[in-house]
């Protein structure tokens, strides 16, 4: 079932915003630290001219990361299928995912199949929740400023995928901070444009 969630570029510093969050109430949960590898059924021709929802339809991620509040390491294959609305935000997504106990095998096996490494994106995740509502802030290594994600949360999740995204877009909104415009920022495809210009 497609699940709803925004992301927001945001200027301030990562350690300002944490505080914030913490006045407004919000408690931390968790952290997590990773690495995410990026692999595609497209050739290394196609991925220089294939669109956003292109790339990650046809994308397998390998991805490991570190749990800050259990002190464990994960790795897990993740597929991710992107609906956007006319003007190309995200307003849903489907995700597979299966865990894993070796990257370096799966890397191996991904590339013998003849899939292209195109990226690989760097990143951490702090997750804050109030309430129903959970907030994921984080950096990326590479792009400039933090980001904060927003999933669907229970009361909205009988909304359609557009309502949903705009009470998320308000409630970012709400939270004060000074951000970007674009409520469905593609880190991956950021980072990717930045390193192939």
């Amino acid at each position: 079932m497609a699940q709803t969630e925004i992301t927001v570029q945001i200027y301030e510093d990562i350690q300002n915003i944490l505080d914030k969050l913490k006045i407004m109430g919000f408690e931390w949960k968790d952290t997590f630290t990773g690495v995410d590898q990026y692999f595609t059924t497209l050739n290394s021709e196609q991925v220089k001219t294939a669109s956003y929802k292109e790339l990650l339809d046809s994308s397998i991620i390998i991805r490991e990361f570190d749990k800050k509040s259990t002190n464990t390491h994960q790795t897990m294959l993740v597929h991710k299928k992107k609906n956007l609305d006319s003007q190309g935000k995200v307003i849903g997504e489907e995700k597979t995912s299966v865990i894993i106990n070796d990257s370096n095998a799966a890397a191996k096996m991904l590339s013998n199949a003849g899939l292209v490494n195109w990226m690989v994106l760097s990143q951490q995740n702090n997750f804050y929740t109030s309430g129903e509502k959970t907030v994921i802030a984080g950096t990326v290594k590479g792009l400039d400023g933090c980001f904060i994600e927003i999933e669907e949360y229970d009361s909205i999740k009988n909304f359609s995928e557009q309502e949903k995204f705009n009470k998320l877009c308000e409630f970012v909104d709400s939270l004060g901070f000074e951000h970007g415009q674009d409520y469905s920022c593609k880190k991956i495809y950021m980072l990717y444009q930045s390193q192939n210009k």
